[in-house]
């Protein structure tokens, strides 16, 4: 018989600060002899949208020894992951999938071993699914360099950290840290967040810090040279469609269109660190673009740190700091969509370079026999309808892709290689659309 989750689990999880962690401390703290099912865990923690972030989260091999863990399997009894901690692998690593159980267990790898594949993002900006090929070195020194890794849970996703460097395990604590006031800053639905409090403001033009203040800036920019196609003020329009809810539908297009009134960038104003609205019912959501921001910032810090080698991926923003300790490059694979999580339609080599996605495939419902997808067109009110299911955007400005692989699916392919060859960016993007691929 399925044994409950221990009542002292529950306690601590609900007074977590966040639904991500609420999630985080749920996976963690099932005790050896325990098992809890994913809708298990996702009612503990009070929110589905986030289990279901932990639930599409990163696959690698742990240390090869047989470490104490939990076995994530599926139905049938088949491994999915390991959730693993102790040995070399210092951080444990965090494995789960979606509708799933997690047993306790230990792992025996020669069954249960994964075989090494190139690293897979897909074009979802919350949730992602990665195999790193050349980065599963079970344990192994890295040459002369220490090897650090860590896996955690920020603004909604898993984010996973992978350093070569003789001050590994501090540089890991740095990014970690930079990651969690990240979160305290640009999150629009953490209550607690400097961006929620700014959305939720009582005068026209508030003070807030550098990190913030900078984003929004970039997020104008790319607001503005898009022609609005990527805007940053979506947020009410995002909220009316809540495609993380379980039973999201077309919202009723007097709604649509009371919602669209209260997107526009150009109300938006910053000088220096003082932001100012034209509107009191503007908000601004920087998912778009907060990925980007803050892998650019990790790699400044690695960088700014002497650190030459380390993988950064947040939710499907791969991002390469340098090449890998043997001095070749980071192979990355770009995700079939509408195929099983894993399947790869591309890959890339890189070095010192990030590949973002973005694709309609992830998050979309079907009503009324249509589907529909959560990047919307701020024109219409409506998810984009350019035949683009993904775009791919890899080059040296973290910031750059993570908005561009946006835009490139609401522009559509022509008129996004037109606003790139417009404005000099250097960048390369790979499109998957409707015609090449159809479904």
């Amino acid at each position: 018989m399925r044994k409950r989750m221990p009542e002292e689990v529950h306690r601590l999880i609900s007074r977590s600060d966040s639904p991500s962690k609420r999630i985080y401390e749920a996976v963690k703290l099932i005790p050896y002899g325990q098992v809890a099912t994913y809708a298990q865990i996702a009612e503990m923690a009070g929110d589905r949208k986030m289990a279901r972030a932990v639930g599409n989260a990163l696959h690698r091999n742990p240390d090869p020894d047989n470490i104490p863990c939990y076995r994530v399997v599926n139905s049938k009894g088949e491994l999915a992951g390991k959730f693993a901690f102790g040995g070399a692998a210092k951080q444990g690593e965090m494995l789960m999938a979606e509708g799933i159980e997690v047993v306790d267990g230990r792992v025996d790898l020669d069954k249960y071993q994964m075989r090494r594949k190139p690293a897979v993002i897909d074009g979802m900006a919350s949730f992602f699914f990665v195999i790193l090929c050349g980065l599963i070195l079970t344990g192994c020194s890295a040459g002369k360099q220490d090897q650090a890794s860590g896996t955690g849970v920020y603004f909604d996703t898993v984010v996973d950290i992978r350093i070569y460097d003789d001050n590994a395990e501090e540089l890991l604590k740095g990014c970690f840290d930079i990651c969690e006031k990240m979160e305290k800053t640009l999150s629009a639905h953490d209550e607690e967040s400097e961006l929620y409090k700014l959305d939720h403001r009582s005068s026209r033009s508030v003070e807030v810090s550098d990190d913030l203040a900078e984003c929004i800036s970039e997020g104008l920019y790319y607001s503005e040279v898009s022609e609005g196609a990527f805007d940053i003020t979506v947020l009410p329009l995002k909220d009316l469609w809540d495609f993380g809810s379980d039973d999201p539908s077309v919202p009723a297009k007097e709604d649509i269109d009371a919602a669209l009134k209260k997107v526009d960038f150009r109300r938006v104003h910053v000088s220096g660190n003082t932001i100012s609205f034209d509107d009191p019912g503007t908000r601004i959501d920087l998912g778009g673009i907060a990925k980007g921001y803050i892998s650019a910032k990790l790699r400044e810090y690695l960088k700014d740190n002497g650190c030459t080698s380390a993988l950064i991926n947040l939710g499907g923003n791969v991002s390469a700091l340098g090449k890998k300790p043997d001095g070749s490059k980071w192979v990355v694979g770009i995700q079939e969509p509408f195929a099983d999580r894993g399947t790869v339609y591309d890959t890339l080599d890189i070095d010192d370079k990030c590949v973002v996605s973005s694709g309609t495939y992830e998050r979309y419902f079907t009503e009324d026999g249509k589907e529909y997808h959560h990047i919307l067109d701020t024109k219409t009110g409506y998810p984009a309808d350019t035949g683009v299911q993904q775009a791919s955007v890899t080059g040296k400005d973290d910031i750059l892709c993570d908005a561009l692989s946006t835009i490139c699916v609401i522009l559509g392919k022509e008129e996004a290689d037109s606003l790139i060859k417009k404005e000099g960016w250097d960048v390369h993007v790979i499109y998957i659309t409707d015609e090449e691929h159809p479904r």
